[in-house]
């Protein structure tokens, strides 16, 4: 092209000057040919025609080239998301398999448990690969592909896809916690049976008070460790309960479809492995909380029925223990009566039989039987108590009635006995005072 320029250009400075006018002159110079000359600008507007279109045609190849990478790209970003996607309905489908499976025993809920977590840990090692295709989704929006709209799409359905899943194994990680939790304190109830029944059923009741309030202390701190067994196991079987009811609406919400690529919902072959997936039927949540919950609540009514036996044995321990101590404090409180009788009264009784030889002398003695006999008073008070106490404590079955009886019969004929020797002396005094007062008069 250069040289059809240079041509143009060395038109005007030709010329015959050189002295040559041969045949041979002629031919060397095409520039003297009028026809060439006149095609120069013809071939020149062809040639920058010919540039122009290559340059348009490398246009339109990089663009194709990068329309075609671009296709490439979201081809291989759709068969990662299609694996993922099968991957996450597969292990959604074998988890749901026994997602509430808790175990019959804390060993076999433990080992549930170890199984869980290491499904847990391949599943977090997937995520790894999630994170990898997001974060490609992302790079492929930012330059700017043709097909950004529905890589967003892909990629949030496959965010909220493992979202859903990831929910499901946090809910069954809850959930076998709290089935090892409950099985451990469930069979250490269990165990304690034996023990406490035992602690119950031992009806060797002490006959001194120190030792009977501390038994009575003991025996109450066993009921007391017993409800606190019943307690915990209870409430862990409420949280267990209401877990196990969690996990099932958790995991029986709906899944989306993942249509990966615009033209499967045209039909034909494009529909694959994941649509199907996304179709699953669910299951019957009722079923399977019936199926998670049934063995809870067959251990709750087992220890139930094991913690009402235990009652009724504490119970009837308990009654007997009260029932002596009850007793046992009756007869001291009598002992005391009986004891200031026979180591107070009967040893003033007999120290004081004379009546006095004056009247002064008998005065005092009147005197001094008035002072003991309003100091006897609070014992006659004391003793009428206890015989009401006696009655009262007959009659609520808490005690025997016949040793109840016994002592208070016995505790009522000495005071009587002891307060009519009394009455007896205090007429002797009075006739005596009397006597020496008539006979000064």
């Amino acid at each position: 092209m250069r040289f059809f320029k240079v041509k143009l250009s060395g038109d005007s400075n030709s010329g015959y000057d050189s002295g040559y006018s041969g045949r041979d002159s002629e031919a060397s110079s095409g520039v003297l040919n009028p026809d060439l000359q006149a095609a120069i600008p013809q071939i020149l507007h062809s040639l920058e025609s010919i540039r122009t279109s290559k340059n348009q045609l490398l246009q339109l190849w990089s663009h194709k080239k990068l329309k075609l990478d671009q296709c490439f790209q979201l081809r291989l970003f759709e068969q990662d998301c299609e694996k993922m996607f099968d991957w996450i309905c597969h292990n959604r489908d074998v988890f749901l398999m026994n997602y509430v499976e808790i175990g019959n025993s804390y060993k076999l809920a433990k080992d549930l448990q170890e199984e869980h977590n290491h499904f847990t840990m391949s599943s977090m090692n997937v995520y790894v690969n999630i994170n990898r295709i997001l974060a490609v989704a992302a790079h492929m929006m930012e330059g700017g592909h043709y097909a950004g709209t529905h890589i967003r799409a892909v990629a949030a359905r496959l965010d909220r896809a493992w979202k859903e899943f990831a929910a499901g194994l946090d809910e069954r990680t809850a959930l076998l916690g709290l089935s090892v939790l409950f099985h451990h304190k469930a069979e250490q109830y269990v165990e304690n049976v034996p023990a406490w029944g035992q602690a119950c059923e031992n009806m060797a009741i002490p006959s001194e008070i120190m030792v009977l309030e501390s038994a009575i202390h003991q025996h109450r701190s066993l009921y007391d460790s017993m409800c606190q067994a019943y307690t915990e196991v209870h409430s862990t079987s409420k949280k267990l309960l209401y877990q196990i009811d969690h996990v099932v609406q958790v995991c029986n919400q709906p899944m989306l479809d993942q249509p990966l690529r615009k033209h499967k919902t045209e039909g034909g072959s494009g529909g694959g492995g994941s649509d199907s997936a996304g179709s699953r039927q669910l299951g019957n949540p009722a079923a399977d909380y019936s199926e998670g919950a049934g063995h809870v609540l067959d251990v709750i009514h087992q220890i139930l029925n094991h913690h009402r036996a235990l009652e009724h044995r504490w119970h009837s321990k308990k009654i007997k223990l009260h029932q002596r101590l009850a007793l046992r404090l009756f007869q001291e409180d009598v002992k005391q009566v009986l004891d200031w009788l026979a180591n107070h009264g009967e040893v003033f009784l007999r120290k004081n039989t004379g009546v006095g030889r004056t009247l002064q002398k008998a005065r005092v003695y009147q005197n001094s039987h008035q002072h003991f006999e309003n100091v006897a008073q609070n014992t006659y008070t004391n003793a009428e108590k206890l015989l009401t106490a006696a009655e009262e404590l007959a009659q609520t079955g808490e005690c025997n009635a016949d040793e109840i009886y016994s002592v208070a019969h016995e505790l009522e004929s000495h005071v009587t006995s002891f307060a009519a020797r009394v009455e007896q002396r205090r007429r002797r005094l009075d006739l005596a005072v009397l006597f020496y007062t008539h006979q000064k008069e």
